[in-house]
C-alpha cells in the first residue's frame, strides 16, 4: 500500500526491491495507492480515523514508484 508519509519513501522502496529481487516466487508486485473512500465508515462507527490528514499519493508519485518497481520485477500493476 502506497501511503504518503508512511510507505512512499523512495530510498525505502529501493531497499525493499533490493531485498526481494532474489525471491523467484514473486510473480508480480501490486501497488495499492492509499485512498480515503472508507473514511466515512470510521466516522459512522464513532472510531478515530488515524490517517485523517493524509492525502492520497499524487499520480506523479504513483508513476515514480511504478517505474522503480519495474526496474526490479517483470510484472507491476497499479490497483
Amino acid at each position: 500500500v502506497l501511503v504518503p508519509e508512511f510507505s512512499d519513501d523512495i530510498s525505502d522502496i529501493k531497499k525493499w526491491c533490493e531485498y526481494f529481487i532474489n525471491y523467484k516466487n514473486i510473480e508480480k508486485v501490486e501497488i495499492l495507492p492509499y485512498h480515503t473512500l472508507g473514511e466515512h465508515k470510521y466516522e459512522e462507527l464513532g472510531w478515530e480515523y488515524k490517517l485523517k490528514n493524509i492525502k492520497p499519493p499524487t499520480p506523479e508519485k504513483i508513476l515514480e514508484v511504478e517505474k522503480i518497481f519495474k526496474k526490479y520485477f517483470k510484472k507491476v500493476v497499479i490497483r
